[in-house]
């Protein structure tokens, strides 16, 4: 019937709504998320930073937090004489309301040396919205990170201490 075609039409109409702010947020994210790998292997890490908001958190396990957009810059500086070819693939972006988000995601990266190794892992980011922009405000790593600082260690010549001062947020 005619009003059960009507109805139907709505609550399409209604889900699609409801379902269209997720995925622009997860679009938009993985464009964030592209400049950042871009900026890194430029090795503009001020250009990094500038992907977080103004008190970001970093989370290096392993380490301290790492707060304000400085700090994050010579975070990655200092990783980028360590790693190298990150990747980011984004897996799920759950909205938070309108101008904020959480991704959870896989990575990759290289370490450099003479016996370059291939590193993976997870992530999560808290995002939020700064007018039109996304910010990074906090990203956590998975916490293997005592594997990956020996691979680090071991393929790139640096020291176990060495590798536990630069490890990836």
């Amino acid at each position: 019937s005619q009003t059960s075609c009507a109805a139907l039409h709505w609550v399409i109409a209604l889900v699609a709504a409801l379902i269209a702010p997720a995925f622009a947020q997860k679009a938009e994210i993985e464009a964030v998320n592209a400049k950042w790998i871009d900026f890194f292997n430029k090795g503009d890490f001020a250009g990094v930073a500038s992907l977080y908001t103004e008190d970001a958190t970093a989370f290096p396990p392993g380490s301290g937090m790492v707060k304000g957009r400085a700090a994050i810059e010579a975070l990655w500086k200092s990783m980028a004489e360590q790693v190298s070819d990150p990747k980011l693939t984004t897996l799920d972006v759950k909205p938070l309301g309108p101008s904020a988000a959480r991704e959870i995601g896989t990575f990759s990266l290289k370490t450099k040396g003479p016996m370059q190794k291939e590193v993976t892992g997870k992530y999560l980011v808290v995002w939020e919205k700064i007018g039109n922009d996304w910010k990074l405000e906090c990203r956590f790593k998975d916490q293997w990170a005592g594997h990956w600082k020996k691979y680090i260690a071991k393929f790139s010549g640096g020291s176990p201490s060495r590798a536990r001062r630069h490890c990836l947020p």
